[in-house]
């Protein structure tokens, strides 16, 4: 049996709600602070897990959770998880039993370019 070839299909983008886009920002911004030093790692947990970014035991790296609602994704959206679960973590998402993916160990300093990545996906 032959195999076919892979092609590349690009990712179709559309607009992101503002309100969206705000809150990224709102969390990128806070996320440089604490990697800056300006913020304690105490204070910034409790911000940082309203945003589905989990500490791990490991020193440096975080788990990021990607909230899907209702479990579904579109093409386009799961070819853009890959891409950056491949940048950002270990190259692998796990599936969780509520529907998200996680990706493990990323770094925080990382933050901006993978939510501004995200949104590029939606």
């Amino acid at each position: 049996m032959s195999l076919m070839p892979l092609t590349t299909v690009p990712i179709k983008t559309e607009p992101i709600s503002p309100a969206v886009v705000e809150e990224i920002e709102t969390f990128e911004a806070e996320a440089m602070r604490m990697v800056s030093g300006d913020v304690s790692a105490d204070l910034f947990r409790p911000f940082r897990l309203q945003y589905g970014i989990y500490g791990q035991r490991q020193a440096g790296v975080q788990m990021v959770r990607i909230k899907i609602p209702f479990g579904g994704l579109t093409a386009n959206q799961l070819r853009r998880v890959a891409e950056l679960a491949e940048q950002y973590a270990t190259g692998v998402g796990h599936v969780t039993t509520r529907q998200d993916i996680q990706l493990h160990f990323g770094e925080l300093r990382m933050c901006r370019p993978s939510c501004a990545g995200w949104l590029k996906s939606a």
